[in-house]
């Protein structure tokens, strides 16, 4: 930061990123420098900052903080200050594989599972096999790994025969275009030989006018020319 920047937030930042009692109070009671919302806040000292992005990439580090430590409810708060994707989701997960009691792994397993990060969900399952085995819920946990597995086997069929599917297309597709290529080819060469005969046939029409005489020898070969014209 610029030491205009510098000078600036140690006037009009908080020390602390504002509590929900401190954003009540700024939409009840605004002033120029009230925080009321992430995306606001960073408007209003972005543009007053020279390098914009210089607010949200310091919430951005405040939220790294918290989430290295994993204190989600701060990482949630940090979100929208800090703008970009959400680690919340990335904070909770950590926090349950590395805390989480088997219960909670269970509950956190389904929710990830159910939201479309089957990774996530394998991992959580897993580590209620390493950590909890003999609980209970060890057991359910190895069927939804199970299921997951036999769902993931089903896609990666289903993908796999989807290429196949479009790999005998495309290959059907070359072939019907080459044999139509070698039939047009065909057809011209035929077109082309039958031409060729044809035209061999003007020597034979003009040496037929010879025994004629006079005028019918030459209207003979008027007939001929224009017959094989094109040759």
């Amino acid at each position: 930061p610029t030491a205009r920047s510098r000078s600036f937030a140690s006037h009009h930042l908080p020390s602390e990123p504002p509590s929900t009692r401190e954003i009540a109070d700024s939409q009840t009671n605004p002033d120029p420098y009230a925080i009321t919302t992430g995306s606001e806040l960073r408007k209003q000292v972005d543009a007053k900052i020279s390098g914009g992005g210089a607010v949200s990439s310091c919430f951005d580090g405040l939220r790294q903080k918290a989430l290295s430590v994993g204190n989600c409810a701060e990482v949630q708060r940090m979100d929208p200050l800090a703008g970009g994707q959400s680690q919340y989701p990335r904070c909770r997960f950590d926090v349950v594989m590395k805390k989480g009691t088997a219960h909670e792994l269970y509950i956190a397993a389904g929710t990830f599972e159910r939201s479309g990060k089957r990774d996530w969900a394998n991992q959580a399952y897993g580590e209620i096999l390493k950590r909890y085995s003999n609980d209970p819920l060890a057991i359910r946990a190895t069927d939804n790994l199970n299921a997951l597995a036999r769902t993931e086997s089903i896609e990666r069929s289903n993908n796999s025969a989807a290429s196949a599917a479009k790999a005998a297309a495309e290959a059907e597709g070359r072939a019907n275009r080459e044999a139509i290529e070698r039939a047009s080819r065909n057809a011209d060469d035929r077109q082309r030989r039958a031409r060729a005969d044809f035209c061999r046939g003007s020597s034979g029409c003009h040496a037929s006018c010879h025994s004629l005489i006079g005028g019918a020898r030459n209207f003979c070969h008027s007939q001929c020319y224009g017959k094989f014209s094109g040759c």
